[in-house]
């Protein structure tokens, strides 16, 4: 598996969502030079089930998860990469590549993405997005133009808006590593739900953050989802280095927790290895 590498920068003019240029092309009459990529893998066996898929990291989130891995894919002085590049890429592999994931980060915060979208699928390419769902009016948008084909959907922890602590933290706020407009969430969750696009939500179970109440409660929202996976939590690399030394659930307490997730999403499943 190859992977584009990006290098730290100091240029403090480079600003994530905006579409520097357009370059004609004998191919399609543009080439999008974007900025806001700071990753891409070219195949990848693992980010859409059944498909061979390239991956676009887009380089910025709006929120701070504590268990964040690819938190260094987020720093401000990464040289982001052109997406020019990446398209020549695509088109030297478009023999054995079925679709491309966009992920991040969180794609809808960039104002390219229904630019990055429409050159992908004029490529022929079948097209992933993964989101956290803050932004259901970039999902619905992107949904409606025929853009995306499948939508993987975060759901950190439960929606519920009891505190967990006298500062008035919610549980989901205390997963995301900053306030979250809950019902900016229910309305992505709301949307995916009436199936007008192909989608799976996935929550990743962090001890500490992620309990039985959590998982229960994010359930009973799904309730009637033909797709929702949980993922046991990674600690090497967390953003928070005191997540690094906890012990993620073991398979059996993961079971646990799928069978209280299976009471209202009978096909929800385990996707990964715990521990």
């Amino acid at each position: 598996m190859a992977t584009v590498k990006n290098k730290p920068v100091h240029d403090e003019t480079i600003v994530a969502d905006i579409p520097l240029r357009f370059v004609p092309t004998p191919v399609r009459g543009v080439v999008l030079h974007i900025r806001g990529i700071h990753g891409f893998v070219d195949t990848s066996f693992v980010d859409w089930d059944d498909m061979m898929s390239a991956v676009i990291f887009m380089g910025h989130c709006n929120m701070n998860c504590p268990y964040c891995h690819d938190h260094e894919l987020f720093e401000p002085d990464i040289e982001p990469i052109f997406f020019d590049a990446i398209r020549t890429n695509l088109v030297s592999h478009r023999k054995w590549i079925d679709g491309v994931v966009v992920t991040g980060g969180e794609p809808t915060c960039h104002s390219c993405l229904p630019m990055i979208l429409a050159e992908l699928k004029s490529m022929g390419f079948a097209t992933k997005l993964d989101t956290n769902g803050t932004r259901p009016d970039v999902l619905k948008e992107i949904v409606r133009d025929g853009l995306i084909d499948y939508v993987a959907m975060d759901v950190k922890a439960s929606l519920s808006t009891r505190p967990v602590d006298n500062r008035g933290t919610t549980r989901y706020a205390r997963a995301a590593g900053c306030p979250v407009q809950l019902d900016d969430i229910r309305k992505s969750i709301a949307f995916l739900l009436k199936g007008h696009v192909e989608y799976e939500f996935r929550t990743t179970v962090v001890p500490t953050i992620v309990g039985r109440t959590d998982v229960e409660d994010i359930a009973s929202v799904l309730a009637g989802a033909h797709a929702y996976f949980l993922q046991p939590f990674e600690p090497h690399n967390a953003r928070d280095s005191a997540l690094r030394n906890v012990r993620p659930y073991s398979e059996q307490e993961l079971a646990l927790l799928l069978d209280l997730v299976r009471k209202y999403v009978p096909p929800a499943t385990i996707r990964g290895t715990a521990g």
